[in-house]
């Protein structure tokens, strides 16, 4: 039962350090997502003005050079737009990722109080067995 014990302690201790480990590389990740999704926007909103310079110095030539610059402006603004959308993509994604560190962690909890219960029946199963052998076995529970 010891081994067991002692087993079970080792189990949830490595479970612990496994969900550390996942957490920081969560938040990593979410942090470097962030950080790209940050500098696509600021190079997308240079390509916008970029666009917004040209045609201003475009304002003389023909038409077909105008709808040619308003495709290439639509299609930044799209960019921008999907840029966009990754962007909430990428919060709600770290918000459900605390979300699980949060459950993790009240996971973590609940395996010591286990950890702790059982320590204290392996204590009780030793303290009979030492007492009298099986005295008290069909009353496990009472």
């Amino acid at each position: 039962m010891r081994s067991n014990s002692s087993t079970l302690k080792a189990n949830i201790v490595g479970l612990g350090n496994y969900i550390n480990n996942i957490n920081g590389d969560v938040g990593k990740l979410a942090s470097t997502f962030e950080k790209y999704i940050g500098q696509l926007t600021a190079d997308m909103d240079s390509v916008k003005g970029n666009v917004t310079a040209l045609e201003a110095s475009l304002e003389g030539t023909s038409s077909s050079l105008r709808a040619s610059l308003a495709a290439q402006e639509a299609a930044a603004t799209a960019a921008k737009n999907d840029v966009s959308a990754l962007t909430a993509k990428t919060y709600e994604a770290k918000t459900s990722a605390f979300e699980q560190r949060n459950e993790l962690s009240a996971l973590a909890a609940r395996t010591g109080t286990l950890e702790s219960r059982l320590a204290g029946t392996a204590k009780d199963g030793e303290a009979r067995w030492e007492n009298g052998g099986n005295q008290g076995v069909g009353n496990a529970g009472h």
